[in-house]
């Protein structure tokens, strides 16, 4: 009961800070958010990672690619979605025209950098394909993807830590986004990612905290990349990264990653 209100209260609070958002498009249906709003809306899922990874919660545990899969027919099938929020109807809408090539995403997504694939989400609300808009683009974004690596911050920076992080798990996995054909109207893919860091010198319970990673960049880019015809540089200047550091709460900021 505590942990349910206390992530109600951080999705709140989350709502605050993402206010100001200035991407949000009026679309056929309601209002979609755009992609800043969506990731800073994703970051809540910092305290969902902290509950499944440091704290344990069966309640909280990652999902696997293919309960992913069941949960994306769950939820197109509810008929129980009339008191839902109107973001929440209007993203389930585009699911539905969706729904194969999202399910192809997860069924082949088993592995993320070394791990085995998994998802944070609140299977009550939604799933990890959510949907968001960039001058007029429509976006398909991955959300909580979830590591259990931990950095620490006596050797890395923020910076750098998200500049591992894409690397050894966003670029790589941007081949299942690509290999499930996705319809023409998705103009823009992207991937977050959850993982954690700590002070490995200071024994203290609350120095682990997670950090949430997001990418998105232009469909056809990525194509390329994957098959090869540009570089992973000129994806990532091509891209809009954006990054809720240990000590940014529930902030989200954009950033430019120079790889190493």
């Amino acid at each position: 009961m505590f942990h349910s209100m206390f992530i109600t209260f951080c999705i709140l609070i989350a709502s605050l800070h993402q206010a100001a958002g200035q991407d949000s498009v009026v679309t056929k249906g309601g209002i979609l958010d755009g992609e800043y709003d969506l990731l800073g809306k994703a970051a809540i899922e910092k305290t969902e990672w902290s509950l499944a990874i440091e704290y344990h919660k069966p309640e909280y545990r990652p999902r696997t690619n293919i309960e992913v899969v069941i949960d994306v027919d769950r939820w197109l099938d509810s008929t129980n979605i009339s008191s839902r929020p109107a973001q929440v109807r209007l993203e389930r809408e585009i699911l539905l025209r969706q729904r194969d090539g999202v399910k192809r995403i997860f069924s082949n997504w088993t592995l993320a950098g070394g791990e085995l694939a998994a998802f944070l989400y609140d299977r009550g609300l939604d799933v990890p394909a959510r949907f968001a808009t960039k001058g007029g683009a429509l976006s398909l974004i991955v959300t909580g993807l979830a590591s259990e690596n931990v950095f620490n911050t006596l050797r890395s920076t923020p910076r750098q830590r998200a500049s591992k992080v894409l690397q050894s798990i966003v670029l790589p996995s941007l081949r299942y986004l690509v290999s499930a054909k996705l319809d023409s109207e998705i103009s823009r893919i992207g991937i977050c990612v959850l993982y954690g860091s700590k002070d490995f010198a200071e024994e203290d319970a609350m120095n682990l905290k997670a950090e949430m990673l997001g990418f998105v960049a232009p469909s056809d880019l990525c194509t390329k990349y994957i098959a090869g015809e540009i570089t992973e540089d000129e994806l990532v200047n091509a891209a809009d990264i954006y990054l809720s550091d240990r000590d940014s709460s529930f902030d989200v900021k954009k950033i430019k990653l120079v790889l190493e």
